[in-house]
């Protein structure tokens, strides 16, 4: 890994920011003591952004000092840092830890605490600041989604795989459903592949296949070679991006069928968990090639899970519809109700649940958007304090009402 010499920020062993602590001499991140999985380019990019906080960093900077021994188009540097920002657990509305200034890069913007190799350990729960955990955000109101999903990965497990969609508006909790998920899979031995579509055009057909497809290399070393020779064609030039039909692209049903082979080699090694996000962006061959692998799933332990937002109609929005036969599961996440609100504060407040009148003008604020939920709390904890988020009176959250609506506005519009 090249070191940029000339950095005015010296190396430090440790930085504390938050709950999360990045210890570059153990390689490794962790959330209040316990560690987090992070690929190697996600530590690196995070470190540097780090080591440079309060300033633009620059796709190109990122791309000369994190990948500078190694030839990759600019599209890694958005993926990583998205893989990064989840791993933290910050969503697409939050500004920090990562901030993104379009047309020329991305800042680390949380306040940074430097340590030492003897540095005291971390102190205790009742000595850091009452504003800390304004950044978690409970996971609540899914109990039966996310039974569904342990249901389809059981069975995965057993051998019978199977297709699951997380259906519903933006910010309504797919990502955190599956994150979830995620770190059950990983409990129960499953290995863990993920490929998200963008909405940026730049990104290349069958983007989310690639990033599946570099996973499954790295989770099956054994089938390295292969996942590396079929990311090599998906990634060819001039792929077919506006077929409709597998028999307008020449060489299609070949290449679809070595990845549908693939998979079923990975979960012959053990059960498969694929996450493919923001389907609703997926190019339409990505769709397709979903299509084509689905009605095998049954026969190996390979559970796809996607999430999507409904769209406008458009020939995407009917191959998604296409594609939902083959689904044994289509979870259509609802807004939280004013009892899930309420302990929702309760559980950032860490203490009893407000009563009924405030969780229903929190509801009426935010729509039971659990984003939004998130921001309006955030706000009510740095404008109040979090001791005092439970027993704040049903008109304390004007403010933050209005200012969530305005950001709803603007989240959802597109």
């Amino acid at each position: 890994m090249k070191v940029d010499e000339q950095s005015p920020v010296p190396r430090a062993v440790r930085y504390r920011f938050g709950e999360f602590e990045l210890d570059l001499n153990a390689y490794a991140l962790t959330r209040g003591g316990r560690p987090l999985q992070m690929r190697r380019k996600e530590f690196d990019v995070l470190r540097f952004l780090i080591e440079h906080r309060g300033r633009v960093v620059s796709k190109e900077e990122l791309l000369d000092s994190v990948w500078a021994d190694s030839q990759v188009a600019e599209v890694a540097v958005p993926w990583t840092i998205w893989h990064a920002r989840r791993v933290l657990g910050q969503r697409s509305a939050d500004k920090q830890p990562i901030e993104t200034v379009h047309g020329r890069g991305y800042r680390f913007v949380a306040e940074v605490e430097v340590l030492s190799a003897r540095a005291s350990e971390r102190p205790p729960a009742h000595e850091l600041p009452s504003q800390a955990p304004a950044s978690e955000s409970p996971f609540v109101g899914r109990q039966q989604a996310m039974a569904l999903l342990h249901t389809r990965l059981t069975e995965a497990r057993a051998g019978r795989g199977s297709l699951a969609a997380l259906v519903g508006e933006a910010g309504i909790g797919k990502t955190r459903c599956v994150d979830e998920l995620a770190v059950r899979a990983r409990t129960d031995g499953f290995a863990v592949c993920s490929g998200r579509s963008t909405e940026d055009t730049v990104a290349p057909v069958f983007w989310p296949w690639m990033q599946v497809l570099r996973d499954i290399a790295r989770e099956r070393p054994a089938l390295r070679e292969a996942a590396q020779g079929l990311l090599a064609r998906l990634g060819a030039p001039d792929p077919p991006s506006d077929v409709t039909d597998l028999q307008l692209a020449p060489g299609s049903f070949w290449l679809f069928d070595g990845v549908s082979s693939l998979l079923r080699d990975a979960a012959r090694e053990g059960p498969v968990l694929l996450l493919l996000e923001d389907l609703n962006w997926a190019d339409l061959g990505s769709i397709q090639l979903l299509a084509f692998i689905s009605p095998e799933l049954h026969q190996h332990g390979t559970l796809v899970v996607t999430t999507q937002r409904e769209g406008r109609s458009s020939e995407r929005t009917r191959e998604l519809r296409r594609l939902s036969r083959h689904a044994a599961a289509r979870i259509e996440l609802e807004p939280l109700t004013p009892d899930e609100i309420g302990q929702y504060v309760g559980l950032v407040a860490r203490t009893d649940a407000p009563d009924a009148e405030f969780s229903a003008v929190l509801h009426r604020a935010t729509a039971g958007n659990p984003l939004f939920l998130l921001q309006t709390v955030r706000g009510l904890v740095a404008h109040h304090g979090r001791d005092k988020l439970g027993s704040l009176a049903s008109s304390a959250p004007p403010t933050a009402a209005g200012a969530t609506a305005r950001s709803r506005t603007t989240t959802t519009g597109r």
